[in-house]
């Protein structure tokens, strides 16, 4: 039986993963590397020092690596004021897991300065229990620490917690952590998240109620 949600965050509560494909251009235009921003570079989950170590492996950016990580979040929060969006039904499954008296957390490779942006902004701070993400020196997706630490924070094992993914890395990190996962289809077609135990195509698909019987 479920008694937790894990919420990943960019593509699954928002709709910023064109957002960091954007800032990833902008920094490799600025640095006059544009000739590389079309290039797939796979950096989805990766934490933000992470998928910019990629990115400069790549496209032989040159500089110091967290300057450059902070100037992309920079960015993200530039364009994440004017066009950041909720995905459909965020909040209402939120309070449906509340009411039916389960834990939930944000596991996020993005920056804390990121989360407490989102959060702050869609007046979501006092809906989850917990909070886990890419700072600290914590290991991006695949690998399973950020979905941990979220089950650490919020007091409930592995086992029992649902993951909520929009991508194959993340739905690999949640099979590494001992969790269940649904998988979103905004940001990948079905069959690249054949990993999951179930596939939606929105959040207003999945119920509280449902998960509990996981």
């Amino acid at each position: 039986m479920a008694k937790a949600i894990l919420f990943d965050m960019d593509g699954i509560l928002i709709k910023s993963e064109p957002l960091w494909r954007e800032s990833k251009n902008i920094i490799l235009e600025r640095h006059g590397l544009g000739k590389f921003s079309h290039i797939p570079m796979g950096t989805m989950g990766m934490t933000n020092k992470e998928a910019m170590e990629t990115i400069m492996q790549i496209s032989g950016l040159g500089g110091d690596v967290n300057t450059l990580v902070e100037e992309r979040a920079s960015i993200v929060l530039s364009l994440a004021e004017q066009k950041l969006e909720l995905f459909e039904g965020v909040k209402e499954l939120i309070a449906e897991a509340k009411e039916k008296g389960m834990r939930t957390a944000v596991a996020t490779a993005s920056p804390q300065r990121i989360l407490d942006w989102v959060l702050e902004r869609f007046e979501m701070r006092g809906m989850f229990d917990g909070y886990a993400n890419g700072d600290n020196g914590v290991r991006g997706k695949p690998n399973p620490d950020i979905f941990l630490r979220a089950a650490e924070a919020i007091g409930v094992p592995p086992e029992e917690c649902v993951v909520i993914e929009d991508a194959p890395h993340g739905i690999e990190a949640a099979r590494r952590a001992g969790m269940k996962c649904i998988a979103v289809t905004n940001s990948y077609p079905r069959e690249r998240l054949s990993g999951a135990g179930l596939i939606v195509s929105g959040l207003r698909e999945i119920s509280a109620e449902e998960l509990m019987g996981w």
